[in-house]
Parts: structure tokens; C-alpha cells; sequence
């Protein structure tokens, strides 16, 4: 469904990230994982047509990505709702160009989707951090995407809080089963919701490691295959860039 071949980004001539090939399954959740400045956000953006990359390119169902679509459905790290506007606004802003009250109606059951939907009326300023999340995720929904972006979307969260929106997206996933690709620097979130986690390592940033999750859900956190995998996972993570061979394995 998604294929991404040979995306290269340079800022200013120094190169973030360098030859990324992998492709996404339709309805799967891959993780993708590393460390600071490893360029998982910009390879994000990349995904999303928000940002060009300085080679290489993005299909979606074979269609060459060149800005931002309906088909893809994007979660910041923060909620930047307008705070000017309801939280039923907010969800419905990238819907003008349809009718006032299919906006309204879209709106509402994408706020339902995510358990919000007694707080259309409120303004942000009255929403718990877990609320404002939630409400950036039924905004990125209301359009039906078929794929959806998410960018450390828990990372500013609690504790509490980000595991319960860990399991609330997997309802979501469970309930349409939309493609989705999330950016994370931590290790249990991946292991948690994803089927397949690609590391990135090093400046530029290239994949160390492409590999499916082969653990049925619902997972435990305890569960001893999860703890294997974190201690795979954690020694990618701690190692030095990867050497070419290592590389064009990772990356094909």
C-alpha cells in the first residue's frame, strides 16, 4: 500500500537521511523506532507530503505522494488545536469546502470515535492533555484516511494517560483497520502496538533493523517473548551505525 524507495533528505547540505527503502501492508502498524536526530519525524513528514525529500519517493497504491491528502491522516506530537475554536470546530476545520452541517456530522462521529463525543461544545483550554490528543486524532480521522501518521503522539503525556491511549488506538486500528505508520522513541510503545518495527540509526539516519512481530494481540506487558525483543530492540538502539551490508539488508 505504501512504498517508500530510496528517500534521501539533506538540510543546508548535511544529509538526515540517507537511501530509506521499505514498503507498508495495507491494515498493518509498523513502529518506527530511534534515537534523537535520527530523522524519524522528517521521514514522517516525508510519508505525509509535508515535506520533499531531496531524493527518492513515496507511492500511495502506486500514486506518487506529492502533498498532504485526505488518504493520509496526520498526528503531531503536540494537539495543536486552535484555541479560538470548539473542539467539533477543530475536528472539522480541514473539511471546508463541504457543507456546514456535514461538517457538523463528520465531525461528531469522529469525535465518537475516540470517546469524545460529549465535549463537541468545549474549548480546548478545557481539555485534559489525554483529551486534546484525542481530539488531534479524531481530527486526523474525520477524513477517512486510509493511512494514518502519528508523530510521538504519547510522548508528553503521563504515564497513566499514554497507556490508556495506547490501548484506545488499537480500538481504533481494531475497528477499521487502517494502515498505520507512528514515529517513537519508546521501546514498550512499539512492542505494544506494532506489527512490524523499523530502527533507525545514526546521522544520516538509515534502517538497522526491519522485523516483523510475531506475537499475537492482546499482548501482555509481561509476557517473556516481550522482554527478548525489548533487549533486541534496546542493543539496536545503544550500537553504532550500521555497516553497509547491514544496511542494504535492513533496508530492502
Amino acid at each position: 500500500m505504501l512504498e517508500i524507495s530510496g528517500l534521501s533528505r539533506q538540510f543546508d547540505g548535511t544529509e538526515a537521511l540517507d537511501g530509506i527503502y521499505f514498503t507498508v501492508a495495507a491494515g498493518e502498524i509498523v513502529a518506527i523506532l530511534g534515537t534523537s536526530g535520527s530523522g524519524k519525524s522528517t521521514l514522517l513528514r516525508m510519508v505525509g507530503g509535508i515535506d520533499n525529500p531531496t531524493s527518492g519517493e513515496v507511492r500511495l497504491n502506486g500514486r506518487v505522494v506529492t502533498g498532504p491528502s485526505p488518504s493520509l491522516g496526520f498526528v503531531f506530537q503536540e494537539p495543536r488545536l486552535m484555541p479560538w475554536l470548539s473542539v467539533r470546530d477543530n475536528v472539522a476545520f480541514g473539511l471546508g469546502e463541504l457543507p456546514r452541517g456535514e461538517q457538523r456530522s463528520m465531525a461528531e462521529a469522529a469525535l465518537r470515535r475516540v470517546g469524545l463525543a460529549d465535549a463537541a461544545e468545549l474549548w480546548p483550554r478545557q481539555l485534559s492533555g489525554g483529551m486534546a490528543q484525542r481530539a488531534a486524532i479524531a481530527r486526523a480521522l474525520v477524513t477517512r484516511p486510509s493511512v494514518l501518521l502519528l508523530d510521538e503522539p504519547f510522548s508528553a503525556l503521563d504515564a497513566f494517560t499514554r497507556l490508556s491511549l495506547q490501548e484506545h488506538l488499537l480500538e481504533i486500528w481494531q475497528d477499521d483497520r487502517p494502515t498505520m505508520l507512528f514515529v517513537t522513541h519508546d521501546i514498550d510503545e512499539a512492542l505494544m502496538l506494532a506489527d512490524r518495527v523499523i530502527v533507525l540509526l545514526g546521522r544520516p539516519g538509515r534502517i538497522r533493523r526491519d522485523d516483523a512481530l510475531t506475537l499475537p494481540r492482546p499482548r501482555r506487558r509481561g509476557d517473556p517473548r516481550l522482554a527478548t525483543w525489548r533487549e533486541r530492540l534496546f542493543d539496536d538502539l545503544s550500537g553504532t551505525d550500521p555497516a553497509p551490508e547491514e544496511r542494504a539488508a535492513g533496508g530492502g
